[in-house]
């Protein structure tokens, strides 16, 4: 292959990937959020990409990464927000599953007495207002 080509390549790669990578930052210009700084958005809308997982019904979100915050969120849809019907089924059969990977625009809370999630076993929530990725792993 010429090396001209292979520039040509090169320069086409670099360019979809920053593309890919601002898309995946700003989300109808929501700023994404990494797990481990939910509480310096307390109360504002933020894209959250994390992990869902748990046992029976003490599930939680979780970092991607290993950060050693104490944070223990539930995730919790808002009552007007109708889930599209291509994450319904991997959200209802989530107890199948190890875990899910999660990207949604929603607001970090905190602060309510007596938790939140089942029998308040978390200590913050992230307040969904729309999925936007959902995968069962």
């Amino acid at each position: 292959m010429p090396t001209y080509k292979i520039i040509s390549a090169l320069i086409i790669f670099s360019l979809v990937s920053c593309t890919v990578n601002n898309s995946k930052s700003l989300y109808k210009n929501y700023p994404h959020v990494e797990f481990c700084d939910l509480p310096k958005y307390e109360g504002k809308e933020i894209v959250l990409q994390s992990i869902y997982s748990g046992t029976m019904e003490y599930w939680q979100l979780g970092s991607l990464k290993n950060c050693n915050k104490d944070l223990h969120v539930d995730l919790d849809l808002t009552e007007l927000y109708e889930m599209p019907k291509k994450f319904q089924k991997i959200f209802n059969n989530h107890y199948r599953a190890k875990y899910l990977t999660v990207v949604a625009l929603g607001k970090y809370e905190m602060g309510r007495k007596g938790g939140y999630g089942h029998l308040g076993s978390n200590n913050a929530r992230f307040l969904v207002k729309e999925i936007i990725y959902l995968k069962n792993n």
